[in-house]
């Protein structure tokens, strides 16, 4: 879009060198230019250049307000070769400008509306200075009286007094003397260098402007008068709330302290040297400080100082404009005049909000760190638990069938292996029914051996329900009352299998044998002792007449050795025809 623009303006400018080779372009009035007649044709005007200055987007060309015909018009024409003097050298002119009229501008600025646009600076003729001096024009004080629209055709005016401020590099604050000898306060935005220093006596020649409280003299030109001098250091105490509210807290500018010196202190927010600015915080009021004319001011200045600024007072007021009647109060900010104006009060703590942020940044960061690394540790650790958990598993079933083994095996040599060796000798003898027994007693050996193997009795967790499931493949618990209050838990494996072959035994000859109609099997502790009793009434035999080995028997014989192996006793009361009782102590 750019180079289109670019393009149309190339073209138009070699329209207006063809017809400068030729015929003169005829002259029209503001009138005719303003109409759009001539809008893309060549015209000339005669015009007075109020204002000249280089364009801030584009520094190879420069615009022109100018008064044609008591109205303003405004031009651009191409600068690369003029100088910032050769521009504000226009100014106050009067000329013979050619160019084009334009309904409006095809740049970023193009709601300017019409304009003249003037090919070179050739085609702008200075038929007139308005005064060779700019500083032969009337004081400021010939404007007492005129409103702010009637300043918009004033010519140059002048005003003379001491320098009390200087700020952006090219603006001054000048106070003098005005209408009646009244003091007066008026700012001067200067073109020429170099500016001039606080405390000279000067003479500056602008366009004079208004923001209704004061002048301003825009495009000014200034020379010394006298030597700088020392002005008076008083200064008021005042702080950015006093100068901006009232006591209820409405806003309020103290517009007066305009010009005046005062003193504030704060904290440093920032610090700009680029722009020649310190921000200080009063009181959470943001002031702007400007050190651009006090070299080396902000020299050990940083972030957190508590400092105390002494300078000149500058309110901040928008310049009136037609539609703008009272221009409104932006604000205002101090201009230091020398260096030792800024003071150190205090040095800020070490631990500032940067400082304090990045430690906080820090310690999360390692928290974070710190977490990931017991959050992998923790992952680390249960899958190590979990390996050695299925390690411990395996280990314990592994010995639980090793320990399987060993008891059936031992049970195997100790009933099984002696009853078989009992039979071969009883063969041997002749013996036949007592060998026939010993292998039924072997066989039914082995039947329980077979059943303890797929039982699950050892599994119950309560001995009772244990002992129950022990008789209910052989006997009709019906028959059978069991009360063991002993904790299973508290028992190990193998006492508790040896406990329970020993009351299956006992139950099983209580009623095989004794013929019982009821048996009764309790169980108790005592300190670190266990007790067990089997009651039947059945028959009742003869404890010391009672059939043994040789005779084929083996069950009571086996259940001693079973319960001395455990270290415990075990001892059987009983009368023919009134029952049984066996205790077993562990």
């Amino acid at each position: 879009m750019r180079g289109c623009i670019r393009l149309f303006a190339a073209v138009v400018f070699a329209c207006l060198s063809v017809v400068a080779a030729g015929d003169e372009p005829p002259f029209v009035s503001v009138g005719e230019f303003l109409s759009g007649e001539f809008d893309f044709r060549p015209v000339r005007a005669k015009c007075v250049v109020k204002d000249a200055f280089r364009d801030e987007i584009n520094p190879d060309y420069a615009y022109l307000t100018l008064l044609w015909d008591n109205k303003i018009v405004y031009a651009a024409v191409p600068a690369k070769t003029l100088s910032d003097n050769d521009i504000a050298a226009l100014i106050g002119t009067d000329i013979v400008a050619t160019g084009q009229p334009q309904p409006r501008l095809y740049d970023q600025r193009e709601k300017l509306g019409r304009n003249l646009q003037i090919p070179n600076s050739d085609s702008i003729q200075v038929t007139e200075r308005t005064t060779e001096d700019p500083f032969d024009v009337p004081d400021i004080s010939s404007l007492y009286g005129l409103s702010p629209s009637e300043l918009i055709n004033i010519g140059r005016r002048r005003f003379r007094g001491r320098v009390l401020a200087v700020w952006d590099r090219t603006t001054v604050l000048i106070s003098g003397l005005g209408k009646f000898g009244m003091p007066e306060i008026v700012t001067a935005k200067l073109v020429n260098a170099p500016i001039p220093a606080i405390g000279e006596e000067i003479e500056a020649s602008g366009f004079p402007e208004t923001d209704i409280y004061h002048y301003t003299l825009a495009r000014s030109r200034w020379r010394g008068i006298s030597a700088a001098i020392d002005l008076p250091p008083a200064s008021v105490d005042i702080t950015a709330k006093d100068m901006t509210t009232d006591e209820t807290g409405r806003t309020r500018y103290r517009h007066e302290m305009h010009g005046k010196v005062v003193k504030m202190r704060g904290r440093v927010h920032s610090v700009h040297d680029a722009s020649g600015r310190v921000l200080l915080d009063d009181g959470g009021f943001l002031v702007p400080v400007d050190v651009s004319a006090a070299e080396g001011a902000t020299q050990g200045l940083s972030r957190g100082c508590v400092v105390e600024a002494t300078g000149v007072c500058v309110m901040e007021i928008e310049n009136w404009q037609m539609n703008s009647v009272f221009p409104q109060i932006k604000g205002f900010f101090l201009v230091v005049r020398t260096p030792a104006d800024i003071r150190i009060v205090a040095r800020p703590p070490w631990w500032t909000a940067t400082r304090l942020v990045s430690v906080i940044a820090t310690l999360l960061a390692a928290l974070i760190v710190i977490l990931a690394w017991n959050i992998a540790l923790s992952r680390v650790a249960a899958r190590k638990g979990r390996e050695l958990f299925k390690e411990q598993i395996e280990r314990v079933e592994a010995d639980l069938r090793t320990e399987e083994r060993t008891r059936l095996a031992v049970e195997l040599h100790d009933t099984l292996a002696q009853n078989l060796t009992g039979v071969s000798m009883e063969i041997e003898a002749g013996h036949i029914d007592i060998a026939a027994r010993t292998l039924k007693s072997c066989r039914d050996e082995l039947r329980n051996c077979l059943w303890d193997l797929r039982s699950q009795a050892l599994e119950e967790k309560d001995m009772s329900a244990a002992v129950l499931r022990t008789l209910q493949p052989i006997v009709n618990t019906d028959r059978v009352r069991v009360r063991f209050n002993v904790p299973r838990k508290k028992l190990s494996d193998n006492t508790a299998h040896a406990l329970l072959r020993t009351i299956r035994e006992l139950v099983v000859n209580a009623i095989r044998h004794g013929n019982a109609q009821t048996v009764k099997v309790a169980g108790s502790m005592d300190g670190d002792s266990i007790f067990c009793s089997v009651t039947d009434d059945g028959c009742g035999f003869d404890p010391d007449n009672t059939p043994g080995i040789l005779q084929g028997h083996f069950g009571l014989q086996g259940v001693r050795e079973r319960i001395a192996q455990l270290g415990g006793t075990f001892t059987i009361e009983s009368a023919p025809g009134k029952g049984a009782k066996a205790t077993i102590k562990i």
